[in-house]
C-alpha cells in the first residue's frame, strides 16, 4: 500500500507504509480524552491563580518570608506606605489564631478584599481591607490605599 509520495529533487519518491494504525482507536481516544483533561485543568488552576485575592495571598506569603524584593514587586502606588502595611499585617498575624479570605469586590481594574484575622484569646476578629489595583496584566496590592482605608475605617468615616 502507497501511503506517501514525495518529490525529492526531481524525483518522484514512493514510500510505503503498512495498513496499521500507529495507536489503537481506543487508546487513541484515550490518550486525547486524558490529554484534553490535563490542559483544561491547568486553564483552571492557572486562570484561579490570577485574581485580586490570589495577589494579596501571595503579597501575604511574601511579607510573613520577609522577602522585601517581592513585596515591592506585588505593591503598586506611591509607596508612602509600602513599610507600614506589611509591620501592620506581620502584628496582626502575630495576634492571630487564623486568617482567611472574606469578600472580594471587583469594579473594573481596581478591587477590595478583606482578609479576616481571628484573634487569639477570643479576643473577636479584624478584617483588613486591601486595596488591589491591576495597573497592567498583573494584580498588585495598592499599600497606600489599603492603609488610608483602614485609617478611615478606624475613624469610622
Amino acid at each position: 500500500m502507497v501511503g506517501l509520495i514525495v518529490e525529492d529533487n526531481g524525483r518522484t519518491v514512493e514510500i510505503e507504509m503498512s495498513g496499521r494504525a500507529l495507536l489503537s482507536p481506543k487508546l487513541a481516544t484515550y490518550g486525547s480524552a486524558f490529554v484534553l483533561s490535563f490542559l483544561t485543568m491547568a486553564v483552571f488552576a492557572y486562570s484561579k491563580d490570577q485574581g485580586p485575592e490570589s495577589a494579596v495571598r501571595r503579597y501575604h506569603q511574601a511579607v510573613f518570608s520577609q522577602d522585601i524584593e517581592a513585596v515591592r514587586r506585588m505593591e503598586t502606588g506611591e509607596g508612602q506606605y509600602s513599610k507600614e502595611l506589611p509591620r501592620l499585617m506581620t502584628q496582626l498575624y502575630g495576634q492571630s489564631e487564623s486568617m482567611s479570605l472574606g469578600k472580594v469586590q471587583k469594579d473594573g481594574r481596581r478591587a477590595y478584599v478583606d482578609v479576616i484575622y481571628t484573634l487569639s484569646g477570643q479576643r473577636g476578629i479584624m478584617a483588613l481591607r486591601f486595596v488591589v489595583d491591576k495597573p497592567d496584566l498583573k494584580w498588585r496590592v495598592q499599600s497606600d490605599e489599603t492603609v488610608r482605608l483602614l485609617s478611615r475605617m478606624s475613624r469610622f468615616e
